[in-house]
């Protein structure tokens, strides 16, 4: 007898559903039987870390912070209480059903989802009963009949997949070391109960800090300065932006009207020559499909969802409707397996949601079908795509169905040609230094956006468009003042608060006040790597740590001795110290801030007006630091790195998730670096276009 443990009993159904052989239920057991296949589901965790009273007594008072830190050697583990949900099959008695099945068993082949929370939620249970035999583990992204019986036949060795179980039951231990001990201590502190958290804690930091943000937050009024131009009889509206090394400019903005309103007089009746006029058609790629984190984000501001019904949502579409791939993926690429597959799988769609657009072309091939993108077995590691199955979406709910045909237009864009797009600009230097500028784009050729028309298409169409390319004379109309006015950060929603936890020290100011403790590696914006700073509230720097930890790793020990308790990576710090003095001659971080705005702009609106190369990243997730880009051809992206080597611009080639290439622009580049790599890009391209 072969068994098969899965993490719940819709994948006990999927795979069943795969094999040959007479199907048998025994009545008063949770186990049934294909063939020589006997299948049996875990239903999530049966087992749990221990309670601190379960080793020791004491523990029961919760009140004794004399008793903290709460640390064990080994964690152990118990049987899960029953809970409502699994009342007729309590943990312990499906638990002691797989024992008695382990003893009998040729062999076990491991059924978890296929990340690492699936690893763990069978391994422990081997590991429970002692598990010596052999033990397979089973691909289970497609639960599509199809897709079992391909895994079926290409089962590997468990042992190679251990490692990311072990990383899941790390993830729990640190989990409950945190909640163990700050909740005992916090709640003990203030005499109320405080559950703490290692991410809800945070989580609750950030909207705590934001929403204090919005309540303090004053507003200040600041001036823009508008134009009306006279261009070749078309009347057209300009923005005029100062001079950035303009006295007058606080952060950047004009706040005194006075001031604005002499750039306005400045401007009226006033004959400009040089008006320049320019032109270029542009390609624009359907977004790549989803991973559950754009899942998310696009469902919350499209429907109103949050993020559990999404997940929900999901997992419903995956095991009940095996309608779509794994849910639970950060990754937003596809196999060239997929690919060779994508043709059925497009038919399926279609016959699905009676739908075919006129421009769908499957001997196309999205940038999204890249093995080298996709991460290895073991980890949710392809896109979300609709699968190769029949399903009524008239039999699914109202917010299955949204999410369903969500899923299926962002797969369908994939073997859609790009948009192309007219981009035109207006530029003209003035003699106080600054300039005037307007921008429109017209779009030529629908491509993938005629799938999204229902969603609304951003109209940035404007009389300009109809301007002749070319350098005119022009007269100003009218210029006048606006008057705005800053306004607060928007508040979290649980949407936002998906995507908001990036990091950006050094690179612009960061109030430090608002943080307990500031870790991190030097390697980015302060020096060479092996360096680690730590910035640490000084009532956090104590003796009271966990028992075992090392002195030298004690934050009081290196504290009391001023970082000198062993030898310190000197020539490192050295060099952190150098930049920061220089960081502080700069002028500190409101000018880096100012410097890394101004630099990236200057790489990003050459790509944006390139006919070569383009940015692979849209204009509201731009990185200040990383700017990758690519020319769309593979043999010309290696051909440049290589020219751009010999020329002496090194370290471009891109990042592994993204390929092409990529500029990295920290604080230490220097806007002539930016605007030499700009004048050897021109000159790539006009060699190469």
């Amino acid at each position: 007898m072969k068994l098969i443990i899965a993490e719940k009993p819709a994948l006990v159904s999927a795979i069943a559903d795969a094999l040959d052989g007479p199907r048998k239920s025994l009545q008063g057991s949770t186990y049934m039987t294909v063939g020589d296949y006997t299948l049996i589901s875990v239903f999530g965790h049966l087992l749990e870390l221990k309670e601190p009273e379960d080793y020791d007594e004491c523990y029961k008072d919760r009140k004794n912070i004399s008793l903290l830190p709460i640390y064990f050697d080994d964690w152990g583990l118990k049987v899960k209480e029953p809970d409502a949900k699994h009342k007729d099959s309590p943990p312990e008695e499906r638990l002691n059903e797989i024992g008695r099945l382990l003893k009998q068993c040729e062999y076990v082949i491991h059924a978890g989802d296929p990340d690492e929370e699936g690893q763990l939620l069978i391994d422990e249970v081997l590991r429970w009963f002692h598990y010596k035999g052999k033990a397979y583990r089973l691909d289970t992204l497609d639960l599509t009949e199809a897709g079992m019986r391909r895994a079926l036949r290409s089962l590997t060795d468990n042992r190679l997949h251990e490692n990311s179980g072990w990383s899941a039951y790390a993830r729990s231990v640190a989990d409950a070391i945190v909640g163990f001990n700050l909740s005992r201590y916090f709640s003990a502190l203030n005499g109320v109960n405080l559950p703490v958290g290692r991410v809800q804690t945070a989580t609750l930091g950030l909207v705590c800090a934001r929403d204090e943000q919005i309540e303090s937050h004053k507003k200040t009024l600041y001036y823009d300065v508008t134009a009306v131009l006279d261009v070749n009889g078309v009347r057209i509206d300009t923005q005029y932006a100062p001079a950035k090394d303009d006295a007058n400019l606080t952060d950047g903005r004009m706040l005194s009207r006075t001031y604005a309103q002499s750039r306005a007089d400045m401007l009226k009746d006033e004959t400009l020559n040089g008006v320049t006029v320019t032109r270029k058609t542009v390609s624009e790629d359907a977004p790549l499909p989803f991973n559950l984190g754009k899942l998310t984000s696009f469902c919350g501001s499209k429907f109103g969802y949050k993020p559990q019904e999404v997940m929900e949502i999901t997992q419903s579409l995956r095991e009940k409707y095996k309608a779509i791939s794994y849910n639970r993926t950060d990754c937003q690429y596809l196999t060239e397996t997929q690919y060779t597959e994508s043709g059925p799988t497009m038919d399926a769609v279609i016959r699905n949601i009676g739908f075919r657009p006129k421009q769908l072309d499957m001997t196309l091939k999205s940038k999204c079908f890249n093995d080298k993108y996709t991460t290895d077995s073991g980890e949710a590691h392809t896109a979300i795509i609709p699968q190769n199955i029949s399903v009524d979406i008239h039999a699914m709910t109202e917010p299955e169905r949204k999410v369903y045909l969500a899923i299926c237009q962002y797969y369908m864009a994939q073997f859609m040609p790009p948009a192309k797009k007219e981009r035109s600009a207006l530029t003209v230097k003035l003699k106080d230094g600054g300039t005037l500028s307007a921008s429109a784009s017209k779009i030529i050729e629908m491509g993938y956006l005629t799938l999204f028309k229902k969603d609304g298409i951003r109209n940035e169409e404007s009389a300009l468009c109809a301007v002749p390319v070319g350098t005119y004379q022009c007269d100003v109309l009218d210029a006048s003042v606006v008057e705005k006015e800053t306004k607060p950060p928007v508040r979290y929603t649980q949407n936002t608060l998906v995507a908001d936890m990036s990091s950006c020290i050094l690179s612009e100011p960061v109030d430090v006040s608002k943080y307990g403790i500031i870790y991190g590696g030097v390697q980015k914006n302060i020096g060479p790597a092996g360096v680690v700073i730590v910035i640490a509230r000084e009532d956090l720097i104590t003796d009271d740590v966990l028992p075992g930890t090392p002195t030298m790793l004690k934050w009081k020990t290196q504290a009391d001795k001023d970082s000198l308790y062993n030898t310190p990576p000197c020539y490192g710090i050295y060099i952190c110290g150098k930049v920061f003095k220089w960081l502080k001659k700069m002028g500190g971080l409101e000018e880096m801030q100012r410097r890394n705005i101004e630099k990236a702009k200057i790489l990003y609106d050459f790509l944006d007006e390139s006919k070569l190369f383009k940015g692979t990243v849209r204009k509201e997730d731009r990185s200040l630091m990383n700017v990758p880009f690519v020319t769309g051809d593979k043999d010309m992206d290696a051909k440049f790195v290589k020219e751009a080597t010999e020329a002496g611009f090194v370290n471009l080639k891109g990042h592994r998730t993204v390929g092409g290439m990529r500029a990295s622009i920290y604080n230490a580049m220097p806007k002539e670096g930016v605007e030499k790599l700009v004048a050897f890009m021109k000159k790539f391209e006009k060699e190469n276009a």
